[in-house]
C-alpha cells in the first residue's frame, strides 16, 4: 500500500485507536507530519503521526 492514501491512512488511525483503547488513553488530536503531509513524499518515505492524549485516571 503506498504511503499517503486515503486507505492508508484510515488503517493508520484505526490502528491509533484499537492502541489508545488497549492501552486505557484518549487521543484527543492525531496528525500527519512530515513529508507525507507535505506531499513531498518518496518511495523510501515513512508515514510519520503524532498524537496528543491523555491517559485514564485510575485505570
Amino acid at each position: 500500500m503506498i504511503y499517503g492514501t486515503k486507505d492508508y491512512r484510515k488503517q493508520v488511525f484505526k490502528r491509533i485507536l484499537e492502541v489508545s483503547k488497549d492501552k486505557g488513553m484518549y487521543v484527543v488530536y492525531a496528525a500527519t507530519v512530515g513529508s507525507v503531509s507535505q506531499g513531498i513524499s518518496t518511495y523510501d518515505s515513512d508515514y510519520d503521526v503524532k498524537c496528543l492524549y491523555v491517559p485514564s485516571v485510575g485505570g
